[in-house]
């Protein structure tokens, strides 16, 4: 059964408490780049969050890029400063002060530790220390009821399945306590394909190899969780994964290169309504302009909000929305949850894009003498048909009949 995580970040406000009483989220993983320590250890004494509920992401893989991206993890005087191949090879004393200290931190807060782990472009010497980090944590540290190793991986790694294999391999035969992995893409720079503006876009090639990357680890016996998720959340779902995570910016749904290796910059925010049945984002304007030819109730995910949207969606604030898309997401992953079968899963999910793509056959039908809101369709939808590609790659790599 997979549970939703709210991926925190700036700006938190009263959001990730009204998710959780609200029971539209699960839990909660902790940045401590983005708020002190202190202040989340005071934030968790509140009653809505638990030592089971709540994890904390050491976020040591910032630590091979520039410090201008620390933020607050330098306020850290243990967090090391653009660490080096040898410090971990040498047991660099900086480096297990830095160790002692996430474990004594994520023990006030947590019940299980997400291990410090580098991000993996390549087999190299940060794959080899993050497994090494993840087996020294479970060796020395024994106050935990479960460890998460932490594989950030670039997302170059997954146009090949041979390089995914290798990593299965040297993940099955390095790890003797297969307990957790935290799980996310680090993106590449630009978009797989620049003219098409969709956060769920990907080639089907490398999101079946994320697919049956995942499963693997899965059948070897590890939890995982998939952080920094947008809609593709619910693909994840179909597989089983135990936790999926996703927050309520853009830069908390998808981890790019372009936000890990310059300061993060905040343009004008667009008011996006999750549309579960469509599969994708609507923005209020597009939304209104459909609206002007065809009714769109359609569109509607079923959450406390779709009222309100469909009647004039400038009503709602920022913060409703970002309600409105984990509302969305817990309900659709519940219905996921209640297939008993992988193979009915993937049958599900496939039937949800199906539809989907009938919606926006019609919607195109409709507006095909209007190019401006056909194109803005087309960009929304472009997601789909590579998902429905990927599953079926997907399948005939796991061997699912």
């Amino acid at each position: 059964m997979t549970k939703y995580l709210i991926q925190h970040g700036p700006a938190k406000g009263a959001k990730i408490e009204k998710a959780i009483r609200d029971n539209s989220c699960d839990g909660v993983i902790f940045s401590p780049r983005e708020e002190s320590f202190g202040s989340i250890q005071n934030y968790c004494q509140n009653n809505f969050l638990n030592k089971n509920n709540t994890f904390y992401d050491p976020q040591f893989y910032y630590s091979r890029y520039d410090n201008s991206l620390y933020k607050n993890l330098e306020k850290n005087p243990t967090y090391p400063i653009e660490i080096k191949r040898k410090d971990w090879r040498i047991r660099d004393q900086k480096l297990l002060d830095y160790f002692n200290n996430h474990v004594q931190e994520s023990s006030i807060i947590s019940n299980q530790i997400i291990t410090p782990g580098l991000c993996i472009d390549s087999l190299d010497w940060k794959f080899d220390h993050t497994l090494e980090i993840y087996n020294y944590f479970v060796e020395n540290y024994k106050q935990f009821d479960s460890y998460y190793l932490t594989l950030a991986i670039g997302e170059n790694l997954f146009h090949s399945k041979n390089d995914i294999d290798e990593l299965l391999e040297d993940i099955n035969d390095e790890i003797e306590t297969k307990d957790g992995i935290y799980f996310f893409i680090v993106h590449e720079n630009n978009e797989n394909n620049s003219n098409i503006k969709n956060y769920e876009y990907m080639d089907e090639e490398t999101l079946s190899n994320i697919l049956y990357f995942l499963n693997k680890l899965k059948n070897m016996g590890f939890k995982i969780i998939s952080a920094y998720n947008f809609i593709n959340a619910i693909l994840f779902s179909m597989i089983g994964v135990d936790f999926v995570a996703g927050g309520w910016f853009n830069t908390l749904r998808k981890f790019s290169k372009d936000r890990f290796e310059s300061v993060d910059t905040f343009g004008i925010r667009k008011k996006r309504y999750t549309s579960i049945p469509l599969l994708s984002y609507f923005t209020g304007e597009l939304a209104m302009l459909i609206s002007e030819k065809m009714d769109i109730s359609f569109i509607a995910s079923g959450t406390p909000y779709d009222n309100d949207f469909l009647k004039d969606f400038d009503t709602l604030s920022f913060i409703d929305y970002e309600q409105e898309y984990w509302v969305a997401l817990h309900n659709i992953i519940e219905k996921i949850n209640s297939q008993n079968k992988l193979e009915n899963k993937i049958i599900f999910v496939k039937n949800l894009i199906r539809t989907a793509i009938e919606y926006y056959d019609n919607m195109l039908d409709e507006f095909a003498e209007e190019k401006e809101i056909c194109n803005r369709l087309k960009n929304s939808s472009a997601h789909l048909n590579k998902w429905l590609l990927a599953i079926d790659l997907f399948k005939n790599k796991a061997l699912i009949i």
